[in-house]
């Protein structure tokens, strides 16, 4: 039987951040040194991956709102898929909508470890980009997303209705190519 590392409550003060991550990381995969920001060793692109374990050959980004909101981010990240695949390395895009929890941490890099999550998936912080606000390649990659964490879609889109509930206004939290999957999850 494999024994479960657990942590989760002393970094956890809000929710899951790029910085925090790289602290996570050195949890989930004791003694594997990541890179931080920089670039993908023999890379014919410049952009720089948030983590990466030359070990492993895997690169790990945490995607911020921005990597929904900008057009320009949003070909980067094309880029950078493509630039991993074609270098062997196996990525793993990680949404600021998502938290890290048992089930994440197993899904995405299986791996056991007990993570006492407290922070909720989905768009629950008071200053968080709404979907509405995302340009059209970001709804494509957020679609994506929904489907790369089916098991969590239903608390995603719950967080959604809540805005939704706490706003008034549909239009303000989700665009209306999107107003169908969100009417369908009701």
């Amino acid at each position: 039987m494999v024994k479960k590392k657990k942590f989760g409550q002393s970094m956890n003060e809000e929710y899951l951040t790029e910085s925090k991550l790289g602290g996570y990381l050195k949890i989930i995969f004791p003694g594997i040194d990541f890179i931080y920001n920089r670039k993908l060793l023999n890379s014919k692109i410049l952009i720089r991956p948030d983590y990466q374990s030359e070990q492993l050959k895997l690169v790990i980004n945490f995607d911020g709102f921005q990597h929904y909101s900008d057009a320009s981010r949003c070909l980067a990240d094309e880029k950078l898929t493509s630039e991993c695949c074609r270098l062997g390395y196996r990525l793993v895009r990680i949404p600021y909508f998502v938290q890290f929890n048992t089930q994440v941490i197993k899904n995405l890099f299986s791996k056991d470890v007990v993570f006492n999550q407290v922070y909720e998936h989905g768009f629950i912080s008071k200053i968080c980009l709404l979907p509405a606000n995302y340009c059209e390649l970001g709804l494509i990659q957020f679609e994506k997303d929904l489907e790369t964490f089916n098991y969590l879609k239903d608390c995603i889109l719950s967080s959604l209705f809540i805005k939704i509930k706490e706003l008034g206004d549909i239009r303000l939290v989700v665009p209306p190519s999107l107003n169908k999957l969100v009417s369908e999850q009701k």
